[in-house]
């Protein structure tokens, strides 16, 4: 939740602040759920639930990386920059 402002407006960072948003919403839903009663976790809505987080922070690990990649090559310094310039 709190991550959520920090990122921009691109494609990528779009898509995170949504997935971002749908896990705080899942997490504290079954959350609550377990505490009004922890055998829900057993029935089959329980395990749709725990099949479907999975699946949501496996997405936001895969779009994370694709948004980690683009960072890097905003980052990167072209290669005639990281010579050493010899001023003997």
């Amino acid at each position: 939740m709190f991550l959520i402002p920090l990122f921009g407006h691109s494609s990528w960072e779009s898509i995170l602040k949504f997935l971002f948003g749908l896990n705080v919403l899942s997490s504290v839903a079954g959350a609550i759920m377990t505490s009004i009663n922890m055998k829900w976790l057993f029935t089959p809505a329980g395990f749709a639930s725990l099949i479907f987080w999975n699946l949501l922070i496996l997405a936001i690990d895969v779009v994370l990386l694709e948004q980690f990649k683009q960072w890097r090559k905003l980052s990167e310094v072209p290669v005639h920059f990281n010579k050493v310039v010899d001023q003997h």
